[in-house]
């Protein structure tokens, strides 16, 4: 499966779970889907963050959620390609 980048804009991040190191995963729902964050990726940590919320750029690996950035790239979580 090939690396999507989406601009969306995230209306909800829900905790789903933590993996074997800690590292939490989310369910991030947008104005375009719904898709987890990563499993023991950084993205987990930062897109709960104030700055992700609304309009983002989401990079979208596998079906999961790898990286975030806001549109203009002054904030950025995770991998971006």
């Amino acid at each position: 499966m090939s690396v999507e980048r989406k601009t969306v804009t995230i209306t909800d991040v829900q905790y789903m779970s933590s993996n074997g190191d800690g590292s939490p995963r989310h369910r991030v729902i947008t104005n375009q889907g719904t898709w987890p964050t990563t499993p023991g990726g950084q993205v987990g940590y930062g897109i709960t963050n104030s700055e992700f919320r609304g309009e983002v750029i989401l990079t979208i690996d596998g079906g999961d959620i790898v990286g975030v950035s806001t549109v203009d790239g002054s904030s950025f979580t995770g991998r971006q390609s």
